[in-house]
């Protein structure tokens, strides 16, 4: 069995990702030149891809709430085998009283089914003014961040191993640099490389790089009895076209991974600029995007909207989330009240909010209607960001219900709709509708 290094960096008082520490650990082993693999414990989609320009590796996600501890592992041991360190981002937010997800999954139960040794991150306090707050349980070793001084960092260090019992393997000062650094990311605004190097110097200045490495590598991956996971069996013929640009590029490596493993081939495409479908399309997958940003371009664009109303026309398959649902709505209505037409398959308006949640919120759908990704009383997990609601028209069909009032999940004949980002290889009875036997019809 491989050791697979890896880590669990849990923030116990940053609540939104990225955390500061995850980012500053990840781009000095980066430094060092290790290979990082990150995986966050929320499957659910941030406003920017901040690790691939940092790691130069597409971030994975294990979510105890939405998938099997042996998918879990699998997931993990398949991306893991492949690099130096693994580094796992913490939800904090399942954590949380409010959250609908409590006791459903986090970190604690990534670290638990993988053995993941686990870095608690403290935010420093003013000076005369320390309080030890209560640790979650599980946690191995602690990081600060926000000191203002190296002083400062040491006193706490003495502080808090004296309190806590656990080594302080280093932290990251309070500054302009940090701070910035993550606001640019929140905004999804691009990071300068000269900020990145900064970054790294200052965790660098106290950090014990070598210990946080050792940690890493302290624990057995745990070598438990094999259980079958159900992802079927490759080697089926399909041919997959992807929404993939500047508007659309939010997907799930892993479950572009799956489609492939299980015999797609993956073609992609372009909304903004392509003016049809790749040849031979069996089905259309329009994930999650921004064309709230692109609108004009989108609308300009007849023959794509025209490609795509044939292919649903003559009964073939698309999904589509998020912004890809919103762009198959007959209008997109923006935040200044404008309206601009889009394709026109689902019978309603996409209204863009404006005010992404904070923090995604899990859903259950319970199918309704039976479709071509699920059949009636089958249930499915995902998450909604609050970025897109669909005002219904005349003739909107719901296929799933949900605990919300505004339809989240919508169907046209064999065209599925949802404002509800999903994860296909994490629940594998979805993924295998894209497989089974289909002849075109419009019968729905």
């Amino acid at each position: 069995m491989p050791k697979l290094p890896r880590l669990v960096i849990a923030s116990v008082s940053e609540h939104e990702e990225p955390s500061t520490c995850t980012v500053a650990i990840m781009a000095a082993l980066r430094n060092r030149g290790y290979h990082v693999q990150h995986f966050r414990s929320l499957a659910a989609f941030t406003p920017i891809d901040y690790v691939t320009p940092l790691t130069g590796i597409a971030s994975r996600h294990l979510d105890p709430w939405i998938m099997s501890g042996p998918l879990c592992r699998e997931l993990f041991m398949k991306n893991a085998a492949h690099v130096d360190l693994s580094v796992i981002e913490g939800n904090l937010s399942a954590m949380l009283p409010d959250s609908p997800q409590r006791d459903r999954g986090g970190w604690q139960d990534i670290a638990q089914m993988l053995n993941a040794p686990v870095i608690g991150v403290i935010r420093s306090q003013p000076t005369g003014q320390f309080h030890a707050d209560q640790l979650p349980p599980g946690i191995d070793a602690l990081f600060i961040t926000g000191f203002d001084s190296r002083e400062q960092f040491e006193a706490e260090r003495t502080t808090l191993e004296g309190i806590y019992g656990l080594p302080v393997l280093g932290g990251l000062a309070a500054g302009d640099v940090a701070a910035g650094c993550i606001a640019r990311m929140r905004q999804a605004r691009r990071v300068p490389g000269s900020m990145i190097d900064e970054l790294t110097r200052q965790v660098l200045e106290v950090t014990d790089l070598e210990r946080v490495i050792t940690l890493a590598h302290s624990r057995p991956f745990p070598n438990q009895p094999a259980e079958p996971v159900a992802i079927g069996q490759p080697a089926r013929s399909l041919r997959v076209a992807v929404a993939y640009d500047d508007c659309f590029h939010c997907y799930f490596p892993d479950t572009l991974d799956a489609l492939e493993f299980l015999g797609a081939e993956l073609c992609e495409f372009s909304p903004l600029v392509h003016e049809r479908l790749p040849d031979d399309t069996d089905v259309v997958y329009l994930g999650c995007g921004h064309p709230q940003d692109h609108a004009h371009t989108l609308a300009d664009n007849e023959c794509m909207r025209a490609a795509l109303r044939e292919h649903v026309c003559c009964g073939r398959r698309v999904y589509a989330e998020g912004g890809g649902t919103a762009y198959l709505c007959q209008q997109l209505r923006l935040v200044d009240d404008s309206v601009i037409p889009m394709v026109g398959i689902f019978a309603a308006e996409a209204k863009f909010t404006g005010r992404p949640l904070a923090r995604p919120v899990p859903v259950t759908l319970t199918c309704e209607r039976a479709t071509w990704i699920a059949g009636p009383g089958d249930t499915i997990r995902g998450y909604r960001n609050g970025a897109w609601q669909l005002i219904a028209g005349p003739g909107l069909t719901r296929c799933f219900s949900s605990t919300v009032p505004d339809p989240e999940c919508v169907v046209r004949h064999h065209c599925v709709g949802s404002t509800v980002h999903l994860n296909f290889a994490a629940q594998p009875r979805v993924l295998d509708g894209f497989f089974s036997p289909h002849a075109p019809s419009l019968s729905l």
